[in-house]
């Protein structure tokens, strides 16, 4: 435990009462089931909690850091920004997923600085999360403007040009939507057509995903347009998600 995580722990037990205490747990379904109630919460509350977070993001079981990393992702405030960049070098790989995932919500300097570390050297899926939050600490720390963008585009530069995982590539075109929608939207419907031409359901889930995230009115006939090619070889489950939205 770092000495900032020791010095808020201790700072929260001497001012948060019961909740300030260690908890004593029964199982891990008992932390599990604390762990899902969290999202009842909001940031102020969240932190009367604090002490009890910290000590499960060190749980000896990685399906309750997980679990809390992935819960996090619901609070906008520096203590639980804190928490998830310890998580972020969890010695299990899929808490670390979670972690960097859910640090998108941050703003920090230094969340900014160890999510561009991990856009290399990791694992495929952290890799694409990394380049997802990172996009979305920057435009959260300064706004979605050319500050933010000129910030990324240097710490992508590092890094692209040796990326050659689909998915990984997806997220990199996910953020170049968001800075030049022209460029973005061209390079998404290129990835999709290419998914289709190769029967490759799984990216036809993954792209469609982020397609749905980005769908607005200004943009609506397009995507129509990107979707409905070789609409008829998609499996249902497909067809009708395409179909909702469509709506």
């Amino acid at each position: 435990m770092n000495l900032r995580v020791v010095r808020i722990l201790s700072d929260f037990s001497n001012m948060c009462g019961d909740e300030g205490r260690a908890m004593r747990w029964k199982n891990k379904k008992q932390k599990l089931q604390y762990i899902e109630k969290i999202c009842e919460d909001n940031d102020q509350a969240i932190k009367q909690k604090l002490p009890v977070l910290l000590e499960l993001s060190q749980d000896k079981n990685p399906e309750v850091r997980g679990m809390l990393a992935e819960n996090l992702v619901l609070f906008d405030c520096e203590e639980t920004e804190e928490i998830l960049y310890n998580m972020l070098s969890d010695q299990n790989r899929m808490v670390r997923l979670e972690a960097v995932d859910s640090i998108g919500v941050g703003r920090s300097r230094k969340s900014i600085e160890k999510v561009a570390t991990m856009l290399s050297g990791q694992w495929s899926l952290i890799r694409m999360y990394a380049v997802l939050s990172l996009f979305d600490l920057l435009t959260n720390a300064f706004g979605a403007n050319e500050e933010a963008f000129k910030q990324y585009r240097e710490i992508k530069e590092k890094h692209f040009s040796m990326e050659n995982n689909p998915r990984v590539l997806l997220a990199y075109y996910r953020n170049e939507y968001y800075m030049d929608h022209k460029t973005g939207l061209s390079l998404l419907e290129n990835f999709y057509t290419d998914a289709m031409d190769q029967e490759r359901y799984d990216l036809i889930w993954t792209v469609l995903h982020v397609l749905e995230e980005i769908k607005n009115e200004e943009n609506q006939t397009e995507l129509q347009r990107i979707i409905s090619y070789k609409k008829e070889k998609l499996l249902p489950v497909q067809i009708a998600f395409i179909e909702e939205m469509e709506k």
